[in-house]
């Protein structure tokens, strides 16, 4: 068993099939090179220990990789046990702030739209008493200027203080979902998918690698896919 308080003990597992690993290695690199029946037949056996060797470390290393995968999965499922329901809380928690949020800017837009207005109509009200009285002092032009000017002036702004943002701070992130479709694309139904992958620019396509794959290896010289080009190796059995 590996000690998980030293986990770079690992790197010295399995010391002895390391020596003859790299000593299989170098013996038989030595000799690669193949130019007769002979030195094919020689390679052809060498591959032969060299497989063996493969097993014997796969079969080696097995137990003590499924032990420390068993261990990791019991560890990553009891993490994720308790961390759910917290995480769960917190997104709840996140979108109670944003939709207070949401109903607290319009309200604040509203309040703020309200005092604009007001500061307005006093703003026109000040220059028609102003204007009143450059006609009663015979100014009559000068009090269409005053007019004017009031007219012309550009609407008052008025900025409220956002209650919210004083207690909470915001990261503003980007998000996507294809259009007309839910905001989580896991959802999202399949002919909207199929709408969205017909006018999808190419480079945002994905090639499903693993599935041609398997259709290449399945339908060998009948597979046909465009874009695709499909060929044969053949590889030396062991």
């Amino acid at each position: 068993m590996i000690d998980l308080n030293r986990p770079d003990a690992a790197r010295t597992v399995g010391g002895q099939l390391e020596s003859t690993a790299l000593s299989t290695v170098d013996r038989m690199r030595a000799t690669l090179t193949i130019t007769d029946r002979a030195s094919l037949e020689q390679v052809t056996d060498d591959r032969g220990v060299v497989y063996g060797l493969i097993k014997q470390i796969e079969e080696f290393f097995a137990p003590l990789k499924a032990d420390a995968h068993a261990l990791h999965s019991k560890l990553c499922a009891r993490e994720k046990e308790l961390l759910d329901p917290l995480r769960t809380l917190d997104r709840e928690q996140a979108e109670a702030i944003r939709r207070f949020h949401a109903i607290e800017d319009k309200a604040r837009r509203e309040r703020e739209r309200e005092a604009a207005d007001k500061l307005r109509r006093e703003a026109e009200a000040l220059a028609a008493v102003t204007a009143a009285e450059y006609e009663r002092a015979g100014e009559p032009e000068t009090a269409a200027a005053v007019l004017a000017e009031a007219l012309a002036a550009p609407p008052p702004v008025v900025v409220l203080p956002d209650v919210v943002r004083e207690v909470v701070s915001f990261t503003r992130r980007y998000r996507w979902k294809y259009a007309g479709g839910p905001e989580d694309v896991t959802k999202t139904p399949p002919e909207i998918v199929r709408r969205t992958l017909a006018v999808l620019p190419e480079e945002y396509k994905t090639a499903d690698e693993k599935k041609i794959g398997a259709y290449v290896r399945a339908m060998k010289t009948s597979a046909r896919i465009p874009g695709i080009e499909i060929y044969a190796v053949d590889e030396p059995n062991r």
